[in-house]
């Protein structure tokens, strides 16, 4: 019967893959206002002809909604290299997984078992570069909070990582005496009668 262990890592590898693809459609950043934004809105409406009589109205009701998040961007909607690449690294893993998994010996070879680390690698360094440098581009007027994509894309990434270097041997069958007599009689060189 094959060693489970290699199974295990390799199906950890695939379920990586599988989080890092669906990162990149859920919600990574939450879109809200500045009061900037609003003092400029405001300003706006004012200049306009008929419509400055509702300035401080909307300037009221838009001023309660300043700093929370009202709009949700996933990594496809704004982060095109980067869903990409995400995308394509979570194909990879779940396809050579699978593959190595369907095989007779469920283990990768060593040059994918290194590609798959290298990817998941680089996957969590795109990550983390974009959870520290969102892509605001009026930060004036835009706030943007972390929402679930990142994180669930960091997962996914360390899944694939842990998956690609997970053990592969079992440990020898023949590194521990069948009977424990035999043990004794190593450690002592006392032989039972």
């Amino acid at each position: 019967m094959p060693p489970a262990r290699p199974r295990i890592g390799l199906a950890l590898s695939a379920v990586g893959g599988i989080l890092t693809a669906i990162s990149v459609y859920q919600p990574w950043y939450g879109l809200g206002f500045t009061p900037a934004a609003v003092g400029a809105a405001e300003q706006e409406i004012s200049s306009v002809p008929g419509l400055s009589q509702y300035a401080d109205r909307v300037g009221a009701a838009a001023s309660t909604v300043t700093g929370h998040p009202l709009i949700a961007l996933s990594a496809h909607q704004v982060l095109h290299h980067v869903s990409v690449a995400l995308l394509v690294i979570g194909a990879a893993a779940i396809l050579l997984s699978l593959i190595a998994l369907a095989s007779a010996a469920p283990v990768l070879p060593p040059q994918s078992g290194q590609l798959l680390a290298g990817l998941g690698l680089i996957g969590a360094i795109l990550t983390a570069y974009r959870m520290i440098d969102p892509p605001n581009p009026a930060p004036g007027f835009f706030t943007l909070s972390l929402r679930v994509g990142p994180f669930l894309a960091l997962v996914g990434c360390g899944a694939i990582v842990a998956g690609s270097l997970w053990p592969t041997r079992e440990p020898a069958a023949d590194a521990a005496p069948a009977d424990p007599a035999g043990v004794w009689s190593e450690l002592s060189g006392w032989t039972p009668s």
